[in-house]
């Protein structure tokens, strides 16, 4: 399965349904959101954001229509910054988006933006929602996992890491994650990068398996996946003495991935 299915499976912008627009109303209602309901999209923590970064935005009447991004509504393809009625700002930059919906939207926080605390706040047909002051850090790593806590990764020939297919000691894996930070060449603030970009700190870059870091020499590439905004990929080479199912964490300096996740293993 190819990282384009996951995304389309919901991994990061949820099931794909057919948007309903809701008229509004002579008054609508008020947007309702909190810097403690924007989250890191993998971790769910508020304390793991950071420059392009996939984060989520959980409140009420955010948006009156269900919409996610398709190949209709790419730009130019890349985010869109106008989904269904709504943007969303953080600092002087427009975010671009994956999915809004009345309850949650999904959206890359911009890459132009350096460590710091801004202002984020939500126009839905016009009408902006509060400024909520949320903090960004240099990376926010995060690994994506299913409902299970089962690491989202696959074997070499595109299958998914399952329970059904574990993975083996020795074996060559693909590990999605986000918020990784600064790649060379730089992601584009809505453009997806096309070639591989490796991630700036990588001398930094730990993988655990049970709290003992795999060896660097077995991680042959942490960065972007090429072709998709704000989702990365570590190739690495699992221990051959790794033991079954272990819990798996990453680590950019003193930067940790958060949650019980861990990588079916035989």
């Amino acid at each position: 399965m190819s990282a384009k299915v996951l995304l389309a499976a919901g991994v990061i912008t949820m099931a794909i349904g057919m948007p309903l627009r809701v008229m509004a109303s002579v008054n609508p209602p008020a947007l309702l959101y909190s810097a403690a309901g924007i989250v890191n999209a993998a971790s769910y923590s508020a304390g793991a954001l950071a420059p392009n970064t996939i984060a989520s935005i959980y409140g009420q009447n955010l948006s009156f229509s269900t919409e996610a991004l398709t190949g209709a509504t790419e730009t130019n393809g890349g985010l869109p910054m106008h989904l269904g009625g709504v943007a969303v700002y953080i600092g002087s930059y427009e975010a671009g988006l994956y999915y809004v919906s009345p309850l949650q939207i999904n959206l890359l926080i911009p890459n132009l933006l350096i460590p710091g605390i801004y202002p984020l706040i939500v126009v839905r047909d016009g009408f902006a929602g509060p400024s909520v002051l949320i903090t960004l850090g240099l990376t926010g790593p995060a690994i994506f996992a299913d409902g299970s806590g089962n690491v989202i990764a696959q074997h070499l020939d595109g299958t998914l890491v399952s329970v059904g297919s574990p993975a083996t000691p020795g074996e060559w894996v693909v590990v999605y994650a986000e918020g990784l930070g600064r790649t060379v060449p730089d992601a584009d603030i809505y453009l997806p990068s096309l070639v591989a970009a490796p991630i700036v700190n990588l001398s930094q870059f730990s993988l655990e398996l049970n709290g003992v870091a795999v060896p660097a020499s077995a991680i042959y590439y942490a960065g972007i996946t090429p072709g998709l905004s704000g989702l990365y990929q570590i190739n690495v080479q699992l221990p051959a003495d790794a033991p079954p199912t272990p819990a798996i964490q990453i680590s950019i300096g003193t930067a940790v991935s958060a949650g019980q996740t861990q990588i079916p293993m035989v």
